[in-house]
């Protein structure tokens, strides 16, 4: 209770001072949907290229397990 009652203070501060302008905030809220849509998309198509090249033999597995083992250790 301690620690939800400073983000439920924020929130309705944030809301309070946000109501005047919801129109015009209601426009651009779509925005951030669009570009996380974009990315997922982009890992998706990325994912199934990789998986076709390796299917084809034209890109060794072994070099793109190296390169994702890459990613999950950031």
């Amino acid at each position: 209770m301690l620690g939800a009652f400073p983000w439920c203070l924020l929130l309705s501060f944030l809301g309070y001072r946000m109501g005047k302008n919801r129109e015009k905030i209601l426009q651009y809220a779509h925005l951030p949907n669009y570009a996380i849509l974009v990315i997922v998309a982009m890992v998706i198509i990325a994912a199934i290229l990789l998986y076709v090249l390796v299917k084809l033999g034209l890109v060794e597995k072994g070099t793109v397990m190296r390169y994702l083992s890459l990613l999950t250790h950031i």
